[in-house]
This record gives structure tokens, C-alpha cells and sequence, in this order.
């Protein structure tokens, strides 16, 4: 057990890139040295980019890819892929992916009549962002210009995957009568 001590904080931070997320966090747990080993951005930045692509920190408003797996991307990186609205009369599609700087939520609109074998219409949703270190969500509305804060829940989770999350626009004193049910998105 002394040789494993022995060994220089880099070599360490190689070992501990091959541990998951949550393995990582028992390592941390045992020492002082693994805790402080644990800490190496070098095995963050491996985790952000094998667990969620993610190659940069650009835009994303935080010093370390400790601090953006930590805030942003083991909170909602279960919220990744292609997800169905329940919006009356038909539903929805909506894809949330990872974008420079944010999370985006686009919904997948349909094409205008008469066209409707055309291409689906892309729309911004709401986006996970962070502002003074804490992640936040913005609403990109159709009732309101600028981006306003909105509420994310994360909901049933069964067997290691996310079964329902809901948004909620928290600006809702321009809306229109027939915009009200869009005010809350079950996924």
C-alpha cells in the first residue's frame, strides 16, 4: 500500500481517469492524497469529454471542468437526447443537447401546411446556463423577447434513466388565453 503513495500526483490522476464519476468520489473518500489526486482537472476534463463530449470550456462561464461536471453535467446531463412533449392536440419533439455554453432544449416543430413533408422547424425552448456559478434555466418563450427565468424538475428516475422531467415558463403576463397550457411542459 506505501508504493501506491509513492507515486506522483499525475501518475495517479491517469490511474483515476479510468474510474467513473461515482468510483471517483469513493477514491476521494479514502485519503487525504487520493482526495487531493481527485481534484486534477486533467481527470475532469476526461470525464466531461468520455460521459458528455464535451471538449471546452469556452462560454461556459467557469474556471475548472471539475466545476462544469459537478454544476451543470452530472445534474442534467441525464436530460440528453430526443424527448416526447405531451402539448395538446398532437404532443412534441423536443432535442436537448449540449451547445457552447449552455444545455439547449430545441423544440422539433412541424413543417407549415401545405408543406408538410418539409424539413422540421427548430425552436429554442430553454437552455441551462450558468450565471455566478450556479446553474440557472432561461426561457426562450414566444410571448416575450428576451430570456426569463423558468423552472427545471427532474422527475421519476427508473433504473438509472430520467422517465419525466418538467419545464415551467415562470413569465406568464403577456400570454395570450390560448398560450396558457404552454406555460408547463411535461417530458
Amino acid at each position: 500500500m506505501a508504493k501506491i503513495f509513492s507515486l506522483a500526483n499525475e501518475v495517479l490522476a491517469s490511474i483515476f481517469k479510468h474510474l467513473n464519476v461515482f468510483e471517483l468520489g469513493v477514491v476521494a473518500k479514502t485519503c487525504q492524497r487520493f482526495r487531493n489526486a481527485s481534484f486534477i482537472d486533467q481527470i475532469w476534463q476526461h470525464l466531461c469529454y468520455r460521459d458528455y463530449a464535451v471538449t471546452s470550456l469556452d462560454q461556459w462561464n467557469l474556471s475548472s471542468f471539475r466545476e462544469l461536471y459537478i454544476i451543470v453535467l452530472h445534474k442534467y446531463g441525464c436530460l440528453l437526447g430526443v424527448w416526447k412533449c405531451n402539448i395538446n392536440p398532437y404532443g412534441g419533439l423536443v432535442h436537448i443537447k449540449i451547445s457552447p455554453g449552455k444545455i439547449e432544449a430545441v423544440d422539433c416543430r412541424a413543417p407549415f401546411d401545405p408543406d408538410i413533408t418539409g424539413m422540421l422547424r427548430p425552436k429554442l425552448m430553454f437552455a441551462i446556463e450558468v450565471q455566478g456559478g450556479q446553474a440557472v434555466t432561461m426561457c426562450y418563450s414566444d410571448w416575450e423577447e428576451e430570456p426569463h427565468s423558468g423552472n427545471l424538475r427532474v422527475g421519476d428516475i427508473g433504473e438509472g434513466k430520467v422517465i419525466q422531467f418538467r419545464f415551467k415558463c415562470n413569465s406568464w403576463s403577456n400570454m395570450k388565453s390560448h398560450q396558457i397550457e404552454k406555460r408547463e411542459w411535461v417530458f
